[in-house]
């Protein structure tokens, strides 16, 4: 089994003196991960993996994912294929505003977060019990 993830960001911000006691900070921020695996029978110790016009009807598509259960538990789960990855996507909104005000210092703020999931679970599996 292979496990593939990949992680993407983007910042950007922006800090502005509106008067000589006043100051506002804004920062964004995106960021996205996805996750894949991929399933293979291979060689491991001279076994020798059976075709997979054996183990799968004619209408299977190498780019889908397979799963066997034997028996029960998951002792017995063999995975072969590549389900599609997992993602998540965050998106992020900061604002901070403070104020100088004779011997006080007063601080607003902000902060929006938005997370996306996606999982890609194949549906398609064989169970022989």
């Amino acid at each position: 089994m292979q496990t593939s993830v990949n992680t993407d960001t983007a910042t950007l911000g922006l800090t502005v003196l509106l008067a000589p006691t006043t100051l506002n900070e804004f920062r964004a921020n995106w960021s996205r991960q996805t996750a894949g695996t991929s399933s293979y029978m291979d060689a491991f110790h001279g076994a020798v993996p059976p075709p997979a016009s054996a183990l799968f009807p004619s209408a299977y598509n190498t780019k889908d994912s397979f799963r066997f259960f034997l028996g029960s538990g998951s002792d017995g789960v063999v995975d072969l294929g590549n389900p599609p990855p997992n993602a998540q996507e965050q998106w992020g909104l900061v604002d901070r505003f403070s104020m100088t005000a004779g011997a006080h210092q007063l601080k607003f703020g902000l902060d929006w977060r938005r997370l996306t999931l996606t999982n890609g679970n194949s549906d398609k599996f064989f169970m022989i019990a």
